[in-house]
């Protein structure tokens, strides 16, 4: 208080906001040591089995947004199950000359258990909206059903290519 007061210093902030989007909801079962099944139901799907039908999840953000795509999986196990299961997402970016480049993994991977159960988890990646400009981008999701007396898992992998403006 008794001090002399001193000038501002001006300074550039930069306010950060973040967009959380749902890609896909991935569910996994299994009946037993061998038998099991893994679908990644991706958001828009038109009920389809190849990836044609996703929407194209292209879109505009401001400067300074933080983007965060999520898979929210879902496993079963019946009461004669025992195994393991999960889901990963990877985010990759091209650049100019059209190579891709990973910026982003997480993966959810349960514990290996007896009995019904039921886990619910979450895998997401971001990309930072800090430079302005458009960028080509690629999801690549994957899911999997690991059976106790299964040979090999059962998986769903899926890729969606969009881009984001970032203005």
């Amino acid at each position: 208080s008794e001090g002399e007061a001193s000038e501002p210093v001006p300074v550039d902030l930069t306010i950060y906001s973040v967009v959380s989007r749902v890609i896909c909801a991935p569910r996994g079962v299994l009946i037993d040591g061998a038998t099991g099944a893994v679908k990644n139901f991706h958001r828009g799907e038109k009920g389809a089995e190849d990836d044609s039908n996703l929407q194209d999840p292209s879109f505009t953000v401001k400067q300074g947004t933080i983007i965060e795509f999520k898979t929210l999986y879902e496993g079963i196990w019946y009461d004669d199950a025992s195994g393991s299961m999960g889901t990963a997402i990877a985010l990759f970016l091209q650049d100019e000359n059209g190579e891709w480049h990973r910026i982003d993994e997480d993966v959810y991977r349960s514990d290996t258990l007896e009995g019904s159960h039921i886990k619910w988890g979450t895998a997401k990646v971001t990309f930072n909206g800090i430079r302005k400009g458009t960028y080509t981008l690629r999801l690549e999701v994957g899911s999997y059903v690991n059976g106790t007396e299964m040979s090999e898992p059962l998986f769903d992998r899926d890729n969606i290519v969009f881009t984001i403006t970032v203005e």
